[in-house]
């Protein structure tokens, strides 16, 4: 996804791609397209994220695997803190998803060090841990430089 077009479109079939899938079967570039609209893109997220998530249809499964690849995004300081904050308070309308009483099997998980925190709070039984280790290049200070725009990087 190139972030210097504003494609709502491109990044709608992102979001469907993020909710369709369990957190392990989305694609490295899928979640790397998604992570760097998040971390550096121009689009007014919150608005198209919040038409998604009030979709008459849309389990809440499918909310709950939204929510937490955006919650588990917005903890890195590549990405400027208004919008961090933006994408923090959509996150706290929706808290009511994170599931009180987790599933045995995501309580197994986690006691063993094998889902990550944000996933057994969203009450997922998978997490996106295996592609991170692609997407995490695109968090650098390098990267974030070489897109030559306000980051949350060169902030003040």
């Amino acid at each position: 996804m190139d972030l210097n077009q504003k494609n709502e479109a491109s990044f709608l079939q992102l979001i469907d791609t993020v909710c369709s899938r369990r957190p392990r079967q989305i694609s490295e570039k899928a979640l790397a397209d998604f992570a760097k609209q998040v971390w550096y893109g121009e689009l007014d997220l919150v608005p198209l994220l919040r038409e998604h998530l009030v979709q008459v249809g849309v389990v809440d499964e499918s909310r709950r695997r939204l929510l937490y690849v955006v919650d588990r995004l917005t903890c890195y300081p590549c990405m400027l803190r208004s919008k961090a904050a933006q994408l923090r308070e959509l996150l706290k309308e929706w808290a009511e998803l994170r599931l009180a009483q987790p599933t045995p099997y995501a309580s197994e998980l986690a006691s063993r060090h094998l889902l990550d925190k944000k996933a057994f709070e969203w009450g997922l039984e998978e997490d996106i841990t295996p592609q991170m280790k692609l997407v995490l290049k695109y968090q650098t200070r390098h990267y974030a430089a070489s897109l030559g725009r306000v980051t949350g990087y060169s902030e003040p």
